[in-house]
């Protein structure tokens, strides 16, 4: 039994390793595995163990499951049962070294000008960020929450998901101040994501559109158009806006992204009203006219840039985050630079965003 197991329980081990350094980002919760990851290899546990027992006889006969087991065509002892229990205990611990922080996330703030990093331990989940008028408005896993920097303090307003399978991800503020975010659908089995504006009252209006994987928002100059994307669609979507009453249209198809392109993901508009895209998977960034048309493709040395904004003391940088979610060993030393920040100078102005109004 030993010569077997612990083989495999040893490679299980380093499997696990190889997962933790190819995703170190993930203490930073960018992703988020759910508890049920841990109940797989556990339920295997089990499963193998009663299997087996029912087989041999070790567990009381005559019930359905042990009649059923007892005629399953494969011969077991109880050599496999310990491989099996001792090879889903490895994958087990395996997956928490892979994922050791699965409860709580942590932020970090970078200063462009001095480049420190400001971090805080978060309670839960932080899926986007804006400026408001005291601290900062944030979206978490389920709804809204208050944080204030200087005091480290997270405050819930409300919770809008009920679904575990739903979270929030993606969100901005309008040029009025209020902070709309998207969810998604964590199984991509349907459009059931949602897109919800927390106006400056805190109130919550949830719109009827559809989404699986909620991304991009933006909007025009004038304010009279806002931006979203459904990464797992492929598509960046136009909706006609009324500043004034928050009141939003339904999608058009603005653009549609080939795959080798990747999928859109995070988004900005610059200061003559062109849409900058980020290509998820898609190694670029993409520029996008006002009717749709390709502008500029700006290709990047990391396979999944995540979103964009403009900065510095004239708007004049464009900086892009990137991610190193389930990117290989030889990925990851093929492009080193990804999780990294990049400030690229476009050759364009950027368009200031607006702050949380509550």
């Amino acid at each position: 039994v030993l010569a077997v197991a612990v083989p495999l329980v040893v490679a299980t081990f380093i499997v696990g390793s190889e997962i933790k350094g190819a995703n170190r980002w993930l203490r930073f919760g960018m992703i988020v595995v759910q508890p049920s990851e841990f109940l797989k290899p556990a339920f295997a546990v089990v499963a193998a163990a009663l299997f087996t027992g029912c087989r041999s006889g070790a567990l009381p006969s005559g019930n359905l499951i042990s009649t059923a087991m007892k005629n399953w065509p494969i011969q077991t002892n109880a050599m496999t049962t310990a491989v099996l229990v001792l090879c889903g205990i490895g994958v087990m611990i395996g997956a928490y070294l892979a994922f050791p922080h699965v409860s709580k996330r942590v932020d970090s703030f970078l200063d462009p000008q001095t480049g420190n990093n400001l971090c805080w331990e978060m309670p839960d989940w932080v899926e986007s960020i804006a400026p408001a008028r005291s601290g900062l408005i944030c979206a978490t896993r389920t709804g809204f929450a208050r944080f204030h920097p200087t005091s480290g303090e997270i405050a819930g307003i409300i919770d809008v998901l009920g679904d575990p399978d739903l979270r929030m991800n993606d969100g901005k503020c309008d040029p009025q101040g209020r902070f709309w975010v998207g969810s998604l659908d964590s199984t991509r089995a349907a459009p059931n994501g949602r897109l919800f504006c927390l106006d400056q009252t805190l109130n919550v209006n949830e719109q009827p559109f559809g989404y699986t994987v909620y991304n991009g928002s933006a909007w025009n100059l004038d304010g009279t158009v806002m931006y979203t994307a459904d990464s797992w669609r492929r598509q960046i979507y136009r909706h006609v806006f009324d500043g004034e009453s928050g009141h939003i249209a339904a999608p058009e198809c603005f653009a549609v992204i080939d795959t080798a392109a990747g999928v859109p993901d995070g988004a900005a508009i610059d200061a003559e009203d062109h849409l900058w895209s980020v290509n998820f998977d898609g190694w670029r960034i993409t520029r996008y006219a006002p009717s749709g048309r390709v502008d500029r493709v700006v290709h990047l040395p990391v396979q999944r840039p995540t979103s964009c904004a403009f900065g510095g003391d004239k708007l004049d940088t464009l900086f892009v985050t990137s991610a190193r979610v389930r990117l290989s060993g030889r990925e990851l030393s093929e492009q080193p630079l990804a999780g990294a920040i990049f400030a690229l100078d476009v050759g364009v102005f950027g368009h200031a965003t607006s702050h949380f109004a509550g």
